[in-house]
């Protein structure tokens, strides 16, 4: 069955014997042996193959994919991280974003024919927070990720009431300041290993190269931003999120 299932799949795709084989790394009579039934696939090669056609293991065996199956994978990862710790289903939250990442940009480049890319060692890299800059749009999702950020979106503009444009530009205008922005990178670094870290102006001062005084100055102007404890400082929890994304927007 996966011997017909390979032939049907390559004719949709619209790519010759010969393309698919060089995109498998394999030569042409092993294609051509495949899909006259004379032998199968090497087992190491199915989940390359069944990445390479956008399709599961399953499906390149012939086997019906139930209907429901995208309900089961959400179902599957809210039992999962229901039944870990806290820092435990963080971690494994962020591997499943990561993973989801590589695997549409994976699904993207065997779309494209790209056939120096190897899905399993990207994915790998990926599930290690590894993965450099890569970003994809389509009309249904875009995501970009950098590093061990992530994000994902469906598209659908919110950003179109005149307050939120206001709020937007004024956010911008204060991180355009490079003081505020390496002031507010480094109190996030020297803080964000703990929910109880706090840093003061002197280890800001050694980490971002600015003087004291410039490092005050800074802070006042973050105050939104900035949870004070005495002389202590550090980035409010429901800010944290605002550095990891100007460093993927940064690297655009």
């Amino acid at each position: 069955m996966i011997n017909e299932k390979i032939a049907e799949l390559r004719k949709r795709k619209n790519i010759t014997q010969e393309e698919l084989a060089r995109a498998l790394g394999v030569t042409n009579q092993a294609v051509s042996k495949w899909e006259s039934s004379q032998c199968c696939p090497d087992i190491s090669l199915i989940p390359e193959i069944a990445d390479y056609f956008g399709v599961t293991t399953d499906e390149l065996f012939g086997h019906d994919v139930k209907e429901d199956e995208p309900a089961d994978a959400v179902v599957a990862v809210r039992k999962t991280l229901g039944a870990l710790s806290g820092k435990e289903a963080y971690e494994c939250a962020l591997k499943l974003a990561f993973v989801t990442h590589a695997s549409l940009i994976s699904r993207l480049m065997a779309d494209e024919g790209n056939p120096g890319f190897d899905p399993e060692s990207a994915i790998d890299h990926a599930e290690r927070g590894e993965w450099g800059m890569s970003s994809v749009g389509t009309p249904e999702i875009s995501t970009a990720m950098n590093g061990g950020t992530v994000i994902f979106s469906d598209n659908r503009s919110r950003f179109t009431c005149d307050s939120q444009i206001k709020d937007a530009a004024r956010i911008l205008r204060l991180f355009a300041d490079e003081d505020a922005l390496r002031v507010m990178a480094a109190a996030f670094n020297l803080t964000c290993g703990s929910d109880d870290s706090f840093t003061g102006i002197g280890e800001i001062s050694e980490k971002s190269g600015l003087g004291e005084e410039a490092v005050t100055m800074a802070l006042e102007k973050l105050d939104a931003f900035i949870e004070r404890k005495t002389d202590k400082v550090r980035v409010r929890g429901d800010k944290a999120l605002i550095v990891p994304l100007l460093s993927l927007v940064a690297a655009l």
